[in-house]
């Protein structure tokens, strides 16, 4: 059993914050593959997008749903008895 322990802020872990440039650029390379603005956000918000130059992905609803779902799958399967 995993055991998280939260304590107040002290301010000397960084701050994360979406960087609106790099959000922009990740809109602006759908729209150079022919998306209209709208239909860009739209895609970005459903399936996420990489925040270029940054070992990170911000995830979009689909991604979300599937690990919801995933993780639903395997809590179901811990609690069903052994047959």
């Amino acid at each position: 059993m995993k055991i998280f322990r939260y304590s107040r802020w002290d301010g000397t872990q960084a701050e994360w914050k979406l960087d609106a440039e790099k959000a922009l650029d990740a809109l602006t390379d759908l729209m150079m593959h022919g998306l209209s603005a709208t239909d860009a956000m739209q895609h970005m918000r459903q399936y996420g997008f990489d925040l270029a130059g940054q070992d990170f992905r911000v995830m979009g609803t689909q991604e979300l749903i599937n690990e919801l779902r995933k993780q639903a799958r395997q809590a179901f399967e811990r609690c069903l008895p052994d047959m």
